[in-house]
């Protein structure tokens, strides 16, 4: 069985490994709807009168579902649910319909069973009574009698109980199955895209694996009496899980991590006493993992753009090899302001959301809070409180851009919209693509959609001096939603790079590129969730009601590379941002040229 994930395939070589989840050995692709079907709850413990009203009800349900219902787009091509914490709060409600109505058919089933064993004992004490022969047995009047009843009256009570088993068997099977059609369950896709966000943020932050596979997120060196209990899960991994998880840190080529899975796999699995894997089904994938890891560390060394291992090999012999015995440390150098090699940009990604200071002294001491009343009346009486994070590229948060209120508002405007979010080729400058360089979904909301959104709009133009309310001034508002172990990948939201013209859109041309990214946090994130600057060093941690605001291209028009950013992926919690993009031709009276090339905007 092959399980598909983002970077390529994790091969399952025990047919029998169902990986604890339903459904993973399936070859079937399986249309899924987007609306779910009507809900019905069913009470507990239904008496016999009532069963045929219950089967009715499933039967008329199955109907809503599968009939009733006009087909969604989704049934045409499916989104996922692992990008998007949003939708997978849909799938708690889900789960819950399918809970109740199972515990109904559990307790009907025991009680249609009961009669059946009432049955069985009434017949086990009649032929356990010491009577050797049949001819015994039915001599007596009243054996006799029982005899027959048993096989008349009683028996008609068993076939009822059976039939009404099997009829509320296949009615409650034949609903959840409309039900997930008619609903956006998920798939093996979504199973491997939730394993592998657990793999990049057990590497990300560094993550104790043992910690881990308790069930808490924290890394250790921030984890207190206070948040322990808040970032512990409600469930333990068990050993096949990590051995899943082991599986796909391989296929990654993060070869160190898929180590540590698949040990500590093989020390849950003698814990369990073997219960949910045993150890003849890790050690061979353990093994792979060792020998691929010291070859990529011999012939490629400890790092590189699409993989990762120790500095030193497993193999004692490999280990003790001369080149190994010099200098096996590796020495990180900031390297700010200047060009990035796709490793160096990682490790600062990585560092910036961890939190580590990577920012000289000299970079940070000039910054300042203040006060802006300037440019409006309206701030006279409502001044903006902005915080300066960096003066080379201007980057600053304004606290307090709008209410929580508001944020609640925005995000309630954009849930019913979200789909996967796409981020433009590498190689292609003008195709939108879907990959694990961006875990989120979003949706576009306009000004004249909700009032709210003007009013933003005009307090947009209040902090930035800029035009954004007409199409071609800015564009409209993006909502994002992070999924589990969101993130971003560190990019520039300038997107006119091509010298060459021609190959954007008539429209791009005439509104011109983006001038400035205004970004508000819709919610707090309990852990993790930062905005980092690769280049500059910034980290910027979600603050609900706050904006972001950064110049993308200096006085000239040319984009500004350390304007680099990313989304780090999101350890604990739920992230919601909004989105405004600024577009430069409409601004030539509101950001004006400078006298030199490499002249930067400084405002607000």
């Amino acid at each position: 069985m092959t399980l598909k994930g983002f970077s390529g395939a994790v091969s399952v070589n025990n047919p029998r490994d169902k990986l604890v989840f339903d459904g993973i050995n399936s070859n079937k692709e399986r249309s899924m709807g987007a609306e779910a079907s009507q809900k019905v709850i069913f009470r507990r413990k239904p008496s016999v009168s009532v069963s045929v009203l219950l089967i009715s009800l499933v039967l008329l349900q199955i109907t809503a579902a599968t009939v009733g219902e006009p087909k969604s787009d989704l049934q045409g091509k499916r989104e996922d649910l692992f990008s998007s914490t949003s939708k997978l709060e849909d799938l708690v409600e889900h789960e819950l319909q399918i809970v109740e109505l199972l515990e109904t058919f559990v307790d009907y089933t025991v009680n249609r069973a009961n009669i059946v064993k009432s049955y069985i004992k009434s017949q086990k004490q009649f032929l356990l009574s010491g009577r050797s022969h049949p001819r015994e047995i039915v001599g007596h009047p009243v054996d006799a009698y029982l005899l027959v009843r048993r096989l008349t009256a009683d028996w008609e009570d068993v076939q009822l109980s059976l039939q009404a088993i099997s009829n509320y068997s296949t009615g409650v099977s034949n609903w959840i199955e409309g039900f997930r059609k008619g609903t956006n369950f998920p798939q093996a896709d979504d199973l491997n895209g939730a394993a592998q966000a657990l793999v990049r943020l057990q590497d990300t932050y560094q993550l104790d694996m043992p910690s881990l596979a308790q069930g808490n997120v924290m890394p250790s060196q921030q984890l207190s009496a206070e948040n322990e209990q808040a970032f512990k899960s409600t469930s333990q991994l068990s050993a096949r899980d990590m051995l899943f998880m082991g599986r796909h840190a391989l296929s990654q080529g993060l070869y160190h991590r898929a180590i540590d899975w698949l040990q500590h796999a093989e020390i849950l699995a003698n814990n369990e006493h073997n219960s949910s894997v045993v150890l003849s089904e890790i050690s061979p994938s353990l093994q792979n993992a060792i020998e691929a890891h010291d070859d990529v560390l011999e012939r490629q060394g400890p790092r590189g753009v699409s993989w990762k291992t120790n500095p030193i090999p497993i193999n004692p012999e490999l280990a003790n090899s001369a080149k190994y015995s010099l200098n096996t440390s590796t020495t990180f150098h900031v390297k700010l302001y200047q060009r990035q090699t796709e490793e160096e940009e990682a490790e600062h990604f990585l560092r910036l959301c961890r939190g580590e200071n990577i920012r000289p002294p000299v970079l940070t001491a000039a910054l300042k809070c203040r006060l802006k009343r300037d440019s409006s009346p309206y701030l006279l009486i409502s001044p903006l409180k902005i915080e300066e994070q960096s003066h080379d590229p201007y980057v600053v948060i304004v606290h307090d851009f709008i209410t929580n209120s508001q944020a609640d508002e925005i995000i309630k405007l954009g849930k019913p919209k979200l789909f996967r979010s796409r981020h433009r080729h590498h190689q292609d400058e003008v195709m939108d693509v879907v990959s694990h360089k961006r875990v989120s979904q979003n949706a576009w909301i306009k000004d004249w959609e909700h009032p709210l959104m003007n009013k933003i709009t005009r307090r947009v133009h209040l902090v930035t001096g800029l035009k954004a309310i007409q199409p071609k001034e800015a564009e409209d508002y993006q909502i994002a939603n992070y999924g589990l172990g969101g993130l971003y990948v560190p990019h520039t939201d300038h997107l006119m790079n091509n010298p060459d013209k021609s190959i954007y859109s008539p429209w791009e041309r005439f509104v011109g590129d983006r001038i400035a990214t205004l970004m508000i946090y819709l919610s707090d994130v309990d852990a993790g969730g930062a905005t980092v600057f690769t280049r500059a060093g910034i980290t910027l941690w979600p603050e609900k009601g706050a904006a972001a605001f950064w110049w993308n291209l200096d006085k000239s028009g040319i984009g500004d590379d350390n304007t680099r950013h990313g989304a780090c992926p999101v350890l604990h919690g739920n992230k919601w941002v909004s989105n405004k993009w600024i577009r430069f031709n409409e601004q030539f009276r509101t950001a004006s040229c400078g006298r030199h090339p490499l002249d930067k905007h400084k405002r607000p």
